[in-house]
């Protein structure tokens, strides 16, 4: 197959391999953009722990003048792939939770004690999940210090609307739902409607594909799991015999 990796450059280096090795073609085009910022300061002061529920707000500490401190406190991260760029800059404690922030909590709650220093969230502007405030509601102290944003990606390359005017794109991978939503928005801006429901819709979650209810009726199919083996695994089902 023909597979349209969304993700942002930064992430989307190994997935690509990855589906090369398995026999796709991938065209790789991010339909988030992310920005990096320094309006927010970092207090470490009494802190007990940090919080990371992406690579790139890992990525955007980098050069900080926290950063040499944020490596000594025990860090929560979501799933593998934050803990690995975690470690590789590293982090002395890493403590690696399940895939998704929800997950996540149940985690925090069984190691940060509530009585003890803040909770530190490194944080995008927009969250799908809000776990600070779950973690507020049970009493801990948690900051949020905004490092990074996602901007939509909404008009499309010239190579890539070839590939698609041609029919050429059989799939495309979606991770989240703000991505779901840019790409909404990138086949509206692009006039594409038609083309879109020729594709098969790879979505990590159900509230992913929910996200894409404005261009029913498309062919959608749901990861068994939040993680990219999951992915992974549904494109194997569409060319399996």
């Amino acid at each position: 197959m023909h597979l349209w990796v969304t993700r942002p450059i930064e992430d989307a280096g190994q997935l690509r391999a990855q589906l090369i090795a398995r026999g796709h073609q991938v065209s790789l085009e991010p339909l988030l953009r992310v920005e990096y910022t320094n309006e927010d300061d970092i207090e470490l002061e009494d802190a007990q722990a940090l919080i990371a529920t992406s690579r790139n707000a890992l990525r955007a500490l980098a050069g900080r003048p926290e950063e040499a401190d944020c490596k000594r406190l025990p860090l929560f991260v979501v799933g593998r792939g934050t803990a690995q760029v975690a470690q590789s800059m590293g982090f002395e404690t890493v403590i690696e939770g399940p895939s998704n922030a929800g997950a996540l909590l149940g985690l925090i709650l069984n190691i940060a004690n509530v009585n003890d220093g803040a909770l530190i969230h490194l944080s995008a502007e927009n969250v799908a999940y809000n776990l600070c405030e779950e973690l507020r509601h049970l009493g801990y102290h948690v900051f949020q210090p905004v490092l990074y944003r996602t901007v939509k990606v909404t008009s499309l390359s010239d190579t890539l609307l070839r590939q698609l005017h041609s029919g050429s794109i059989d799939g495309i991978l979606l991770f989240s739902g703000r991505t779901a939503d840019a790409y909404v928005e990138a086949v509206n801006h692009e006039e594409i409607t038609s083309i879109a429901r020729q594709m098969t819709h790879y979505c990590l979650s159900q509230q992913v594909a929910e996200r894409l209810s404005p261009l029913n009726p498309l062919t959608i199919q749901v990861s068994e799991a939040p993680n990219i083996q999951s992915m992974l695994a549904l494109t194997e089902r569409r060319i399996a015999p």
